[in-house]
């Protein structure tokens, strides 16, 4: 009885890390001070421009980040910033954790 019981005991536990790093790949690709491009829904044409991750939000609709859109420092391409487009940077501050990317060195140029 207690080989079965232990058997099965690790069997449970096995599943519950599998579910556990499942979770954490998802919410812990980038936290909270993060750099990532995300997409601003006023651009019809999808682009992605650089922000800051404030935080997370879990709604009906999906996880989504809070970010906080950056502005271009002098004398870099403000393309990649959404107030460098012509956007209010105040705007479309919540956005799907899905169409989040992290910045990494083969995002910058």
């Amino acid at each position: 009885f207690l080989q079965l019981f232990r058997h099965l005991l690790q069997r449970v536990l096995e599943n519950l890390d599998t579910a556990k790093t499942k979770v954490q790949v998802e919410v812990h690709s980038f936290a909270i001070g993060d750099e990532v491009l995300a997409p601003f829904r006023g651009d019809p044409a999808g682009q992605r421009y650089r922000a800051l991750v404030r935080g997370f939000l879990d709604s009906d609709f999906g996880r989504t980040v809070r970010v906080r859109w950056l502005r271009p420092p002098c004398g870099l391409d403000p393309e990649e910033y959404v107030c460098g487009r012509g956007f209010d940077d105040t705007l479309y501050t919540a956005v799907f954790m899905r169409d989040v990317q992290p910045v990494t060195l083969d995002c910058v140029e």
